[in-house]
């Protein structure tokens, strides 16, 4: 209720009937005038820090608008359309081309995988019963895992082990639930070659225990597998496990699935297998594929019975005579002159052997097939197999004949260099001689190249580490091949050299290397084992044919194939991929900004603004400023004009670095930025009084209106400008590229903005003087570079440029580091020291007013304190009144009474 400035009490009457609380209420509310004007004072000035929190979180909302394009990569969307989304897609960034994109995927990256072919019935299936435990390890991208498997250890638990093992880097292993029962299977985390899971040993683990071969070590020949740990019985029992398991291998390109029944022995397992390949590999005209050898102990041994190849070095026309289809075996080939022709021919145990064609200086296709069957079977006489070389059909050109070298040893060979080594760093020994590693391709799956031998010569004594060797041997295999080290335990590691297309070979010849073994190929054994490969993929035609772009991944990130593009590979092949800028995305980012800042100058004419229609009240009747003027809660309020000028003046200006483009009619060097200012791109701030976007920024959608561009128009002409004029972040550039380059400046050292730039050369082209905003520059003439060190605090400082125009004379340009309009913003709002920071201006305000509120408190409580003790005191006071009227009643009373007394005896 509004109270008067002053107020009185009247009294009715005396006497014990006065209602003196009533009297003193009236007083105290008399009393309490001036606690009352600071009530108001303190609720006026909390209407004020209300006010900027409301300022703060509008604020709070502008920065959070703006900050989703800061960049031109937010601010500049494009899409990338694929014709063919089940091959692969794409996301493009701001910069990537606008165009298309052929996209021919030729495999997909896939994991290394390694899946048991026998099935347990139950996860819950005991899988650990030896009292000691069991092994189980792995090496995972080189490094070696060993997990001991307790006894009782379930199939689901060996699961939980490995997943959940902490020095997993990256192997999960799953249970696959099928018809017949669960798979266990065992994957990398990663695609790619290189990263390879090798299962290693999975000792004392049921079913893996002795029906998984590959957890044994092998010794593996050209055509031979052999089992390294022996049988001390060729009764020793082959399966243990309580249920029929299965061996599997392949031989000749035929697959064979081997039933072996509970309680069966090596020897029985070893009768299978040559009963299997007496009736399904007639090339071994009944010899057997499986032997116990030794006399105790045993040794197993899975072997095909040809495999002896032609492998070396040939001089171009006895290359020609090999790899060419003749018409018959009659037909002449051509060779030169006799003793030009020397060839390899690798015999079971790998050793090459050199075979010289000096009594063979010409003749007939069936001519050299027998010359080189003679050579062959010298070669192999003593080892108990015979080598075919024939005249076969050529499936390519029919009705034509070309030479046979016999079956290839196996689909992919994997050489492993026998010397281990401690680390990378560690040299190769080639002191006994040069190194000659050779790749044989003996497929023609590369055009032009069947038969081809390349080579990879390392001088004898070169300073080489086991490192290096593998980078020269991957520089010369290319897609041949791979070189790689593994690591085989106790910190050592081996050098492996792996083909990478089925039917090629490695031989290597001379040196310290000239000792080689091989491991067991995958999907051998008990298990289903699949090595990962990288993705291939061919852009526009590129890279020619037969090679591909690989990539380990099937996500491709923007920049590591194409700029600006990221690809999702999804299945083999093609597709075209069409980048193109999103206009309405774009416009929509525009709006984003105007709406933001409109936003916030809404609120500040809202808080600011002056009603001339509004009723106010008399001074005398009211102590709140705000009923008593035309104003609003921060009409004239400093805080609020130097928040709303510096947001608006950075608004109206041009951008900080940004430059307008122009000409220089002497030399025709274009100059500049396409769009400087938000009126360049269609945008002002309404002046029309009245108009109820008064103050707010207009986007202008009419063409020609008052000679400006509408947003449209300035998207169509230059999207990447406009995008760049809002959200460039710290961008140096040269205004004056023909006479210097932007090198680079210290983020948050050098500061937005165009400083001049002056140097002089010399007449022997050395640069002699150099400032960049009026300080001089530090002068580096041997990479022709001039950076602005000193004074600390100049806005310019860190700036470097190269010097292009070093001719004699004085040479002036500019150099900028520019900042979008969003960032400018943004920076005037984010740091400690900006609008919304610990020590910026609304913090400040509000740090401001709450002392002002708190001190207003400060004197409440004081006013407070003094009322109460003075209606303490008027309680005492009107009390002693109260009993003082009491007896003076009493007294008045007793006076009536006599005087009636007296007035009753005058009668």
């Amino acid at each position: 209720m509004v109270q008067y400035a002053s107020g009185s009490i009247k009294f009715s009457g005396l006497g014990s009937d006065t209602d003196w609380q009533d009297v003193i209420n009236k007083l105290y509310s008399i009393e309490s005038r001036h606690a009352n004007q600071l009530l108001k004072w303190k609720e006026d000035w909390q209407q004020r820090l209300e006010a900027f929190r409301l300022i703060r979180t509008e604020m709070l909302n502008m920065q959070t608008a703006l900050s989703s394009i800061n960049s031109v990569n937010k601010f500049l969307v494009k899409t990338a359309a694929s014709s063919n989304d089940k091959v692969a897609t794409a996301v493009a960034g701001a910069d990537a081309l606008n165009g298309t994109y052929t996209l021919e995927v030729n495999s997909l990256a896939s994991q290394y995988s390694w899946s048991m072919n026998t099935n347990l019935f139950d996860k819950n299936d005991v899988i650990c019963t030896d009292p000691g435990g069991g092994t189980f390890q792995y090496s995972y991208q080189g490094a070696q895992r060993t997990l001991h498997i307790p006894p009782g250890t379930t199939l689901e638990g060996l699961k939980n082990t490995i997943n959940n093992d902490s020095l997993n880097r990256g192997v999960r292993a799953q249970l696959i639930t099928t018809q017949t029962g669960i798979v266990f299977q065992l994957n990398s985390k990663d695609t790619g070659s290189a990263n390879t899971l090798i299962l290693q040993n999975t000792d004392n683990i049921l079913p893996f225990g002795p029906m998984s071969f590959s957890s044994q070590k092998y010794d593996e020949q050209p055509g031979r597998v052999s089992l390294t740990t022996p049988f001390s019985s060729m009764t020793d029992f082959i399966n243990s496990t309580g249920s029929t398991q299965t061996f599997v291998f392949t031989i000749d390109g035929k697959k064979a699935s081997i039933a072996v029944p509970d309680g069966a022995t090596i020897q029985d397992l070893v009768d299978d297998i040559n009963a299997w390949g007496a009736a399904n590999v007639p090339s071994h005209n009944g010899e057997p594929i499986a032997s116990l050898t030794g006399t105790g102990p045993y040794t197993f041994t899975l072997a095909k019975r040809d495999s002896v190849y032609g492998a070396g070095t040939y001089s171009d026309d006895l290359l020609n005579a090999l790899t060419t289809s003749y018409a018959s075996a009659g037909d002449p080939i051509a060779a030169g002159a006799a003793g030009d022709y020397d060839f390899e021919i690798i015999g079971p145990t790998g050793a090459p052997m050199t075979v010289s064609t000096g009594a063979f200086g010409g003749g007939t296709l069936s001519a050299l097939r027998n010359f080189l069957q003679g050579e062959a079977d010298a070669v192999t006489s003593g080892m108990g197999v015979s080598t075919t070389v024939s005249i076969i059909d050529d499936p390519a050109n029919p009705g034509k004949v070309k030479l046979s070298f016999g079956p290839v040893v196996n689909d992919t060979l994997r050489g492993i260099m026998t010397n281990p080594y401690g680390a990378v760093t560690d040299v190769v020994d080639t002191s006994s001689g040069p190194l000659q590693i050779q790749l044989t391709l003996t497929n023609s799956d590369l055009p032009g190249q069947a038969g081809d031998t390349m080579t990879i010569n390392i001088p004898q004594n070169a300073p080489l580490t086991i490192g290096q060797l593998c980078d020269t041997l991957n520089q010369g295999l290319g897609r041949r091949g791979t070189a790689k080290l593994v690591s085989i335990g106790g910190g050592q590691f081996e050098m492996v050299i792996e083909t990478k297309s089925a039917g090629h070979s490695v031989t290597v010849n001379k040196g310290t290397l000239s000792s080689m073994s091989y491991e067991l190929p995958v999907n051998s054994s008990g298990w289903l084992a699949v090595e990962g490969v990288n993705a291939e993929i061919r852009v526009n035609g590129w890279p020619a044919p037969p090679e591909y772009v690989e990539s380990a991944s099937n996500s491709i990130a923007a920049g590591d194939i194409i700029e600006g593009l990221s690809l999702t590979l999804r299945s083999v092949g093609s597709t075209v991929i069409t980048v193109a800028n999103d206009m309405q995305k774009i416009a929509d980012n525009v709006t984003t900004f105007v709406s933001a800042v409109n936003s916030f100058r809404t609120l500040l004419q809202s808080l600011t603004q002056v009603t001339e229609d509004k009723k106010t009240l008399d001074p005398g009747y009211s102590d709140s400023l705000f009923e008593m003027q035309k104003g609003s809660i921060l009409t004239g309020n400093y805080g609020v004009q130097l928040i709303s000028s510096r947001m608006k003046s950075a608004v109206a200006q041009a951008a900080l670095g940004f430059v307008r483009q122009s000409k220089d009619p002497l030399t025709g060097y274009v100059s500049g930025d396409v769009f400087s200012s938000l009126a360049e791109i269609g945008i002002t701030t309404n002046a029309s009084q009245g108009n109820a976007n008064y103050g707010l920024l207009d986007i202008n959608t009419i063409p020609g209106l008052h000679g400006l561009r509408t947003l449209e128009e300035a998207l169509t002409q230059n999207a990447e400008a406009v995008a760049k004029y809002f959200s460039t972040a710290g961008e140096g550039v040269s205004n004056t590229p023909h006479l210097f380059q932007y090198s680079s400046h210290l983020m948050g050292v050098a500061q937005p903005g165009t400083y001049d730039v002056q140097y002089a050369i010399d007449s022997a082209g050395d640069i002699i003087s150099a400032s960049i905003n009026g300080k001089a520059a530090s002068i580096d003439n041997s990479n022709r570079q001039i950076t602005l060190l000193a004074p600390a605090g100049d806005p310019a400082r860190s700036i470097a440029l190269n010097i292009y125009d070093l001719n004699t004379g004085t040479h002036q340009g500019s150099v900028s580091i520019k900042e979008g309009k969003v960032n400018e913003l943004l920076s005037m709002m984010n740091g400690s020291e900006g609008m919304l920071g610990t020590n910026g201006t609304l913090a400040n305000l509000e740090k401001n007013y709450q002392t002002i509120i708190d001190n207003i408190d400060k004197k409440i409580e004081q006013e407070d304190a003094r009322l109460s003790k003075w209606q303490r005191t008027m309680n005492m006071k009107f009390s002693r009144l109260e009993t003082l009227l009491g007896t003076y009643n009493r007294l008045n009373e007793g006076l009536k009474s006599q005087i009636t007394q007296l007035n009753k005896s005058d009668n």
